[in-house]
């Protein structure tokens, strides 16, 4: 199993976008179900696990930055799903920093992005250090491309997408550079999605205005399929 890990960005690999006509987001990892009396209720938004042989667990709405102060709610979902030797385990973090957090409080701070960049990976690597000690076969799933059209009231966004996608590949190319000097496996697909113009190729990659839709899956398992041969899950 690929064990995917981290906040709502690890819902395109369940395998799943919409549910009951609705928009699906991996249910949140301690509220997907609820004991009572020592016996599990009727799930609540139970995890989707429809595109082997991944597993997507999301922990929360959290940043790369906030990773490190959640080890024990990562640590308990590891547990829990009892993740062997022969399993993987990918932290999927950062696109939450990139469109909101990293420029804004750059700028506040009077620090170039780059900088601000500098500062959230060094958060990152506590974490991805801490978890390689006790994981392996451990790994990182790179930031993904930013849309024009994201900044809503809900999901507010900093900068233009040229800005944010500049970001996000300078974001992925130093956080390849920390899984490799530190052992841990690095994936991403931003870069196979991003033309020269730095903008997205086609919107029905995105399920709704930041997150990926299945039409990604198959740029996943290209991405992923030397692993996904190792655990076993080639078809």
């Amino acid at each position: 199993m690929i064990y995917i890990i981290g906040d709502s960005h690890t819902s395109v690999f369940s395998g799943v976008d919409k549910y009951n006509n609705d928009r699906h987001i991996q249910p949140e990892f301690g509220y997907c179900y609820t004991i009572e009396k020592g016996q599990l209720r009727s799930k609540i938004n139970p995890f989707f696990q429809k595109l082997d042989p991944f597993c997507a667990i999301k922990v929360g709405s959290w940043t790369a930055y906030q990773s490190f102060s959640k080890l024990d709610s990562i640590a308990q979902a590891i547990k829990e799903y009892r993740v062997s030797d022969n399993d993987w385990v990918f932290l999927c973090f950062g696109e939450i920093d990139i469109r909101h957090h990293i420029g804004r409080n750059s700028e506040i701070a009077g620090i170039s992005f780059e900088s601000g960049i500098e500062l959230c990976l060094k958060r990152y690597e506590q974490t991805i250090v801490n978890l390689k000690q006790k994981i392996k076969n451990m790994g990182v799933f790179g930031a993904i491309p930013s849309t024009p059209w994201v900044g809503t009231s809900t999901h507010p966004s900093y900068g233009d997408v040229d800005f944010r996608n500049r970001m996000t590949l300078l974001f992925n190319s130093k956080l390849r550079s920390i899984c490799e000097n530190n052992g841990v496996d690095f994936r991403e697909i931003n870069t196979k999605m991003l033309d020269k113009e730095l903008c997205y190729r086609q919107n029905d990659y995105f399920m709704d205005d930041h997150h990926l839709a299945q039409q990604c899956a198959p740029i996943i398992l290209k991405e992923f399929y030397d692993i996904i041969r190792l655990v076993g899950g080639e078809k």
